[in-house]
């Protein structure tokens, strides 16, 4: 396997936990109910996560590994990320806006964080995908056999 950063000495992996300590915890259930519906509010009162609390536990249990980067598989949290805020979702990046970023900047924030997360998490699944060699050896068999 090429070697690649340690996460712990890793600048992109220190990036993304910044992007997320702005976040709020898992008790905030209506902000991540509404990230969990993509932006789309709720008309009744929440007091639980909607769900199995699926979005939480996989962002608690990538959490957990970006703060003990011995235990960690980046590669598949960043996977989870991607899928929880990229794309073109209006409604979130509102949503985004009034929690990273305050009343003290414009409302394009929130898209501007879903967007450096996800080019973050891309990277980061890319550089620790643990498939790569492998896979490129086995998508070019002729290549491999020249060593």
């Amino acid at each position: 396997m090429p070697d690649t950063p340690h996460q712990h000495d890793d600048l992109d992996v220190h990036h993304l936990i910044n992007l997320l300590a702005m976040l709020p915890g898992p008790d905030d259930v209506p902000f991540w109910n509404t990230v969990d519906r993509n932006g789309q509010g709720s008309d009744q009162e929440e007091t639980q996560l909607t769900g199995d609390g699926y979005l939480i536990g996989k962002m608690e249990v990538g959490i957990r590994g970006l703060l003990n980067p011995q235990h960690s598989d980046i590669a598949y949290f960043c996977e989870y990320l991607l899928k929880f805020f990229d794309g073109e979702r209006p409604l979130l990046w509102q949503h985004l806006s009034h929690r990273v970023a305050g009343s003290g900047f414009t409302d394009q924030a929130g898209e501007r964080w879903a967007h450096d997360l996800c080019d973050t998490a891309w990277r980061l699944t890319v550089r620790y995908s643990p498939h790569g060699q492998r896979t490129l050896a086995e998508n070019w068999p002729n290549a491999a056999n020249l060593r």
